[in-house]
């Protein structure tokens, strides 16, 4: 199967939890990964990005809120699954629609949860992009693409979710990664490439823990290296 098919297959299966692009556009206006590029983002501690500045890799984009169970459910599952595919050219952010910032902190405080989060409110993308339903979950290819819909992104929708993204990853990058533009670069530059570079080292110390795990020592009977 050709791996654009693969990713096709696997995003319909989904079932009544995900859907394909040709089937979301129903639901979700078809500029949506040219507005989720360029929608300005604040997080928790204030900075300001784009998602365009990941372009080149696979991005997860899940929209969540304090006062929803099941987004609480998901996002400890979404942080893990970050930290998976940090190495390998993947990101998950999630944007919280919360009217209050801090109620989206204490969530993150809570879970303890290490990806990108993002406060936007409920008159930023949600409205935009006319969410209909929370957990809502998008993920965008190496172009920045809507590829994959997900109304929940656990259980059975996250394994769907993750064969699609394992399948974009296994691709060869149809676009090269937009690097850190400082402050020289433009007004407004300095904050967003602060959130940016966080984002990237994360990444980085992910590659460099996997690459340590793989020149390890065999660990011997007794618990240390041989």
């Amino acid at each position: 199967m050709r791996k654009g098919a693969a990713v096709i297959a696997a995003c319909m299966a989904v079932g009544t939890q995900g859907a394909w692009r040709g089937d979301a556009r129903a639901e979700l206006r078809e500029d949506a990964g040219a507005i989720l590029a360029k929608h300005a983002l604040r997080d928790l501690h204030g900075e300001t990005t784009r998602l365009e500045v990941l372009r080149g890799r696979v991005v997860v984009v899940n929209f969540w809120a304090s006062w929803c169970k099941p987004c609480r459910t998901e996002l400890p599952l979404l942080d893990a699954w970050n930290r998976e595919i940090a190495a390998r050219g993947g990101n998950v952010v999630a944007i919280s629609i919360d009217i209050d910032s801090l109620r989206a902190q204490d969530v993150v405080d809570a879970a303890r949860l290490t990806l990108p989060v993002y406060h936007d409110g409920p008159e930023g993308l949600a409205r935009e992009l006319e969410l209909p339903h929370l957990p809502y979950t998008i993920v965008l290819d190496q172009r920045g693409q809507v590829v994959c819909v997900a109304r929940e992104a656990s259980g059975t929708g996250l394994s769907e979710l993750r064969r699609a993204v394992d399948v974009l990853l296994t691709r060869p990058l149809a676009a090269k990664a937009v690097g850190v533009r400082g402050a020289a670069a433009g007004p407004g530059r300095a904050s967003e490439s602060a959130a940016l570079g966080r984002a990237r080292a994360a990444a980085a110390a992910a590659e460099a823990a996997d690459a340590e795990s793989q020149e390890a020592p065999p660990v011997a009977a007794g618990g240390g290296p041989q």
